[in-house]
Formats: C-alpha cells, sequence, structure tokens
C-alpha cells in the first residue's frame, strides 16, 4: 500500500482531483444506494415479516437515522485529528457489510438492528468526504466539486430504485440486499490505496497541519454562534426532510394509489431522480459560483427558491388524477428539491473554520438527519395509519399532503441568513 504522502493540494494534477472527486462521488452514491433501496423494498418486506406503515417508517427512516445523525459528530471530530480517508475506507465497509445482513433479517427487530448499523457506518462517511474536497478546491471551485460529489445523492438514490426494484421482482428483497452490499466493499479498498491524504487549509493557501485543534464544547459553540452557517443548515434539514420523506413513501404512494408494480414504480421514480436530482444539483453548484461574485448571498437565495418551487411540484405530484401527470410533476420535484445541496454545503465549508470544517459537516449531519430520517418516515407512516382507518388507501395521500409545511419552514431560514453572510475568506 502507498504510504500517505501528504501534500499541498495544488501541486496534484488536475486529473488526479478529477479521479479524487469521482471516487468520492461514487461513494456518496452508494451511501444513498445502501439507503434508500429499502424503500422500494419496503412493500415485500411489509408483506413477508406482516408489518405496519409504522414499522415501515422506523426501518426506513427512525433505525438508520439514529446513529447516524449522533455518530456524525464524534467521527466528525475524529476526521478533523485523523486521517480522513481511513475513516473513509474503514466507514464504507461497515455500511456495505451491514447492508448485506438486511437481507438475513427473520424479523423486525433483526431487520431494524442492521439497519442501525448501516446507519453507525454511513456516519462517518460525508464528513470526511467533505472535508477531502475542500482541501483538494479552492472556494472559487468548491461550490461546483461539492455539487458534483452532491450527485451521488440522485445518482445513488435512483440505482436504488431502479436496481432495487429490478431485484425484488427478479430474486426477492433478502438478495437484493445482498448484491447491493457488493460495490461498496470493493471501493473501500480501492479508495484505501488510492487517495492521498492532503494538508488541511491548502486549497485556501493555509497551512492548517499544525494548527492547534480546540476542545469539543468551545468547538460546538463557535459553529452555533455563526448564524451564517447555522441558518443555512436548519434551511437544508427542511429542504431534505421533504426529499427523505418522498423518497420513503413515493414508491408506496405510486403502487397503491396509482396500481404501478414495484418495478413500475421504482422505474419511474429512478428516472425522476436521477435526471431530475442530477440536473438540480449540478445547476444548483453552478449558478451559485458563477452569481457569487456578484451577490455573496446566492448560496442562500437559490436554495430559498428552488425549495419554493419543489413544494409547488410535490402538490403536482399528490394531487395529479393520472399517474402520467403525477411523473411529470414528480421530474419536477426532484430537480428543484435537491438544488439546495451544492450551494448550501459550500457556505457550510466557506463560514467554518479550516480547522473544524469535518465537526461543521457532522453537526449539518445531526440536524438534518434528525429532522429528515430519524422523525420524517415514521411521522408520515404514523400520519398513514392514523389516516387510514378512515379514508383506506387515501391516508397516505393524506399523510404527505402535510409534508411542504417543513419546506415552507426551510425557505424561511434560508432568507434569515442572508443577512448573516459575510464575503469573508477561510479562516484556521
Amino acid at each position: 500500500m502507498p504510504q500517505d504522502t501528504r501534500g499541498p493540494i495544488r501541486e496534484s494534477s488536475r486529473a488526479y482531483e478529477a479521479a479524487v472527486l469521482a471516487m468520492l462521488t461514487l461513494a456518496y452514491a452508494l451511501n444513498f444506494l445502501d439507503r434508500q433501496i429499502i424503500n422500494i423494498l419496503a412493500e415485500s418486506i411489509k408483506r413477508d415479516l406482516q408489518i405496519s406503515d409504522t414499522q415501515l417508517g422506523l426501518l426506513t427512516g427512525t433505525a438508520f437515522g439514529m446513529f447516524y445523525s449522533i455518530l456524525g459528530i464524534p467521527i466528525a471530530r475524529l476526521a478533523d485529528r485523523t486521517h480522513r480517508v481511513r475513516i473513509l475506507s474503514a466507514a464504507l465497509m461497515v455500511w456495505s457489510v451491514f447492508t448485506g445482513l438486511c437481507g438475513l433479517a427473520a424479523s423486525f427487530t433483526q431487520l431494524f438492528i442492521a439497519r442501525l448499523g448501516v446507519g453507525i457506518g454511513e456516519a462517518g462517511g460525508t464528513p470526511a468526504s467533505q472535508s477531502l474536497l475542500s482541501d483538494y478546491f479552492p472556494a472559487s471551485r468548491r461550490a461546483t466539486a461539492l455539487a458534483i460529489f452532491s450527485m451521488g445523492l440522485p445518482i445513488g438514490t435512483a440505482l436504488g430504485f431502479v436496481v432495487g426494484g429490478y431485484l425484488d421482482a427478479l430474486v426477492g428483497w433478502r438478495h437484493a440486499l445482498a448484491i447491493a452490499a457488493i460495490p461498496g466493499v470493493l471501493l473501500a479498498l480501492v479508495i484505501l490505496w488510492f487517495l492521498r491524504e492532503p494538508h488541511r487549509g491548502a486549497a485556501d493557501g493555509i497551512d492548517g497541519t499544525a494548527m492547534e485543534r480546540p476542545p469539543f464544547g468551545p468547538a460546538i459553540r463557535e459553529l452555533l454562534r455563526k448564524r451564517g452557517l447555522l441558518y443555512p443548515v436548519i434551511g437544508g434539514s427542511c429542504a431534505i426532510f421533504v426529499n427523505y420523506v418522498c423518497n420513503a413513501w413515493l414508491p408506496a404512494f405510486y403502487i397503491r394509489l396509482h396500481g404501478m408494480d414495484v418495478g413500475q414504480a421504482g422505474l419511474w421514480i429512478g428516472l425522476c431522480v436521477m435526471t431530475g436530482g442530477s440536473v438540480g444539483v449540478l445547476g444548483g453548484g453552478i449558478l451559485v459560483d458563477r452569481c457569487r461574485p456578484k451577490m455573496h448571498s446566492a448560496e442562500v437565495i437559490v436554495p430559498a427558491v428552488t425549495t419554493v418551487i419543489a413544494l409547488i411540484a410535490l402538490f403536482g405530484v399528490l394531487l395529479a388524477e393520472t399517474t402520467r401527470t403525477a411523473i411529470v410533476w414528480m421530474f419536477v420535484f426532484y430537480t428543484f428539491i435537491t438544488a439546495w445541496m451544492g450551494p448550501t454545503n459550500a457556505v457550510v465549508q466557506r463560514t467554518a473554520p479550516i480547522r473544524s470544517r469535518s465537526l461543521a459537516t457532522g453537526l449539518q449531519l445531526l440536524i438534518g438527519n434528525i429532522v429528515s430520517l430519524a422523525v420524517g418516515p415514521a411521522l408520515v407512516g404514523w400520519l398513514s395509519d392514523t389516516f387510514g382507518r378512515s379514508h383506506g388507501v387515501e391516508g397516505l395521500r393524506l399523510a404527505l399532503l402535510c409534508v411542504p409545511a417543513a419546506g415552507l419552514i426551510g425557505a424561511g431560514f434560508y432568507i434569515a441568513a442572508r443577512r448573516h453572510l459575510q464575503a469573508a475568506p477561510a479562516t484556521a
């Protein structure tokens, strides 16, 4: 295995930077594939294990989100102090193995525990990856790089829906989960072998390798005092609440209310996530990089506007009278509900001190995923069961119609963040 050859990022070739970005994006895509594949398998799991919508919500959200949210902070803290490449490789190996173990579950409890393991592994992926990218790409190219990285969300989610739906019909949900685990195990080994650990702060012209790290408590308090960081994090958390809830429940929505089978639902949702989501994620990052020289608040204005447009499209999905119209609105929804990612990740990395960038990402994941994963899918599942007692299958539609309220709150926080942003360079 090559030795740890740290060096300033600006000495790396553009080709190597592109290779690093591609591998980290692929790891992020597998993060979402392994996280989201259970959503398209949910109806088969429900029939096989004889569980309720509330239990499905616990499996798709709470079981994963509990440790994913909580462990993001200590693992991010570790990433600010130690070898990020090794942390990322180990995390990828852990979540992939537990994804395979999900396929062996014989009860709700066993599957819940295995999903906890997936969340434990995935907690280490994003903080290390975003911190590495911030040391590979200067501020002038960072939003675009993080937007490309964030394309792992629509790509991985789409593959989870399409491949998961196909494998469910072909070999069943258990084998689908086992097959999904294989690419992550292989990529973990490639990352450990290929990626160099860079100097911290090199892309910002700062040598952060020997900088003193503040104690955990002061570091967290320093981040929470930065409203220009905290408000966009809350805004993104509300947007991803809407996104994750729809990822968890739109398959069931199309199966129950539009008569699709699992394969059809997975294909159409996957195509909309892949195409619309990719356009939204990449477009949001590029738009902000182009607008920021003239408008430093572009990092929050763009997400605010796109989130509101996405909410309008979601009403179109839920209230459409025909399946074709619902699919068109779904494409629009996924295009705009993902545009917040690149800009928000960029403003978090720009406003956080270099010595605490991984910790800032961990804080972002903690807030976002407690709201969107630990609470969201289970809450909608409970509402679906509650409304379903009097409205039958329409109960799920009524539950989902409550979701846009969270997006409006998020847009408000993005607008509030505008006056707290400063066009300041990164600090140690």
